[in-house]
């Protein structure tokens, strides 16, 4: 307070329980996306999944007993003893230990952790206190040697440990680990083979491995979950254009997000900012230059920002593996994440009508229509449903069998949630259609095939069945796969499903299967493509 201010000293206290109800709130305080709302171990913990988790209901139960014992325990030792100090605390503070810790769960299933030590110790409390006053009372009533009483109360009271500690064992006996043989000899090979001023970059899960085995730092990993992070890499793989994600890559390892903190200093405008970037990050340093001062900016300012977009960057070694096919929900959403949405959410959520229309329309240019139907959107949605959508492969691979022996002509037929469609592929024309049972010729929202090696994209503007049919070359046969459009002509497809067919700015370094038959691949990115 002397130092600093008063409101420092009283937030000390406040600013923790603040942190922990709001963490997964997003369009609050920043209008970069939230990416604690897709971990895992953060999702919604039911009570009975708790209470199972912590060894069943009845050890929950005892638990419970044990605390009212310890309370009545003290209250009696405070009446008979005639002391003056509280002897109320311990129950008191299990009580409220027990209450907090189970709060917490509803923040996510790793806050379990912090139930267990209090259950414990409740449950051993109903354990302790039992035990002595049962033996004493068999002692006393049955006439029964004090040791005896107390060993064989001790061993039925154990009896209740034996369910707990099986599903204890069980749980550890069958867990698998994720690591294998395969990311293993992928990330020793960065390490005996790549240089040591490099950086790694992947979707975050797997970043401690990357650090741990390939002794490489790593532009994103479970220690540095932030809402930057998530949209840089997440748009490096969502793009269609790889010198965007070769732009994002030197942009990051040049100084993570210095070059947003730096321009939006200037602006205080997020998603002018991080349009601009998105601009700059694709052209030359001199060209960059150029747009920054069209801006208005300075040649301080400019120069402060070229220094964490156009910096002589370490190499990145961008690595592409199977988990993130299942992944691409989220990495997608995060890409595509948009910032003018989230501003008018965070601006009007807590408005009323007019007030919040007024703002749509007069800083967001909307007419009242517009504003009027993106008011009722915000009033109605959730705000991580709201401002992104979540693209993602919407089916796993599926053969294709050739027509006639023609090497142009195929079907493929793969399964939607409608039931199974079958692809008409004429690579001659260029052509994929879905014939219905009406007899109605349907089309994919965009195909995404090779010719003349070539990547190619077609988009159909009629008749379409929103997703994107992508057909990957397997020798001389093909397999194909349904994605949201916007992961069809993504670089995450080019690189993952096509092998990085056609592409300058990446070089692969290694590929490996893993025993499940999933590969891992890993690019060399080159910034001057």
């Amino acid at each position: 307070t002397i130092f600093s201010s008063f409101s420092n000293f009283y937030n000390s206290f406040l600013q923790p329980i603040y942190s922990l109800i709001n963490f997964k709130s997003v369009a609050v305080s920043s209008l970069w996306p939230n990416i604690f709302t897709t971990v895992a171990e953060l999702n919604v913990a039911p009570l009975s999944q708790v209470i199972s988790q912590i060894g069943g209901t009845l050890i929950f139960s005892l638990a419970i007993v044990g605390i009212a014992l310890v309370l009545l325990k003290e209250m009696k030792s405070e009446k008979t003893e005639g002391k003056s100090e509280n002897n109320l605390f311990a129950g008191v503070l299990f009580a409220v230990w027990l209450i907090a810790a189970l709060y917490t769960t509803t923040k996510g299933v790793r806050f379990i952790l912090l139930v267990a030590p209090i259950v414990a110790i409740s449950f051993g409390g109903f354990l302790g206190i039992t035990w002595n006053l049962i033996s004493k009372w068999i002692s006393k009533e049955l006439k029964i040697n004090l040791i005896i009483s107390k060993t064989v109360v001790f061993v039925l009271l154990a009896l209740l440990l034996i369910q707990p500690t099986l599903a204890g064992y069980n749980a550890a006996h069958n867990s698998v680990p994720s690591m294998n043989d395969a990311w293993y000899n992928t990330l020793t090979k960065i390490k005996t083979e790549a240089p040591e001023n490099i950086i790694i970059t992947s979707w975050w899960d797997f970043g401690y491995w990357f650090k741990a085995i390939a002794d490489r730092p790593v532009t994103f990993d479970g220690g540095t979950q932030v809402g930057h992070g998530a949209y840089w890499v997440g748009k490096s793989l969502l793009t269609n254009n790889e010198k965007t994600t070769a732009g994002i890559l030197r942009m990051l390892n040049c100084g993570q997000n210095n070059a947003f903190e730096e321009l939006n200093n200037i602006l205080n405008d997020t998603p002018k900012s991080v349009q601009i970037l998105n601009e700059i990050i694709v052209k030359n340093k001199a060209n960059a230059i150029k747009i920054l001062n069209n801006y208005e900016l300075n040649d301080k300012q400019v120069n402060n920002i070229i220094e964490y977009t156009h910096c002589n960057a370490p190499v990145d070694y961008y690595i592409t593996s199977e988990d993130m096919v299942g992944k691409a929900g989220v990495w997608g959403h995060f890409g595509s994440w948009d910032f003018e949405k989230a501003q008018m959410y965070q601006e009007t959520k807590n408005l009323n009508r007019n007030e919040a229309i007024n703002n749509l329309k007069n800083k967001f240019n909307l007419n009242l229509e517009e504003a009027d139907r993106i008011y009722y959107e915000i009033q109605n949605n959730d705000a991580d449903q709201w401002i992104a959508a979540w693209p993602s492969y919407q089916s796993g691979l599926s053969p294709c069998q050739k027509q006639n022996n023609n090497n142009y002509t195929f079907i493929c037929n793969i399964g939607m949630q409608q039931g199974v469609a079958s692809f008409n592929i004429n690579l001659n024309k260029n052509e994929a259609t879905i014939q219905t049972n009406n007899d109605q010729q349907l089309f994919p929202k965009s195909f995404v095939f090779v010719k003349e090696g070539e990547i190619k994209q077609k988009i159909y503007e009629n008749n379409t069945i929103g997703s994107s049919l992508i057909l990957i070359p397997i020798g001389e046969t093909y397999q194909a796969i349904l994605s949201d459009p916007t992961h069809a002509y993504s670089t995450f497809t080019k690189l993952f499903f096509f092998d990085g067919l056609g592409m300058d700015c990446f070089k692969k370094f290694d590929e490996v299967r893993q025993f499940t038959g999933g590969k891992i691949s890993t690019w060399k990115v080159n910034y001057e493509c």
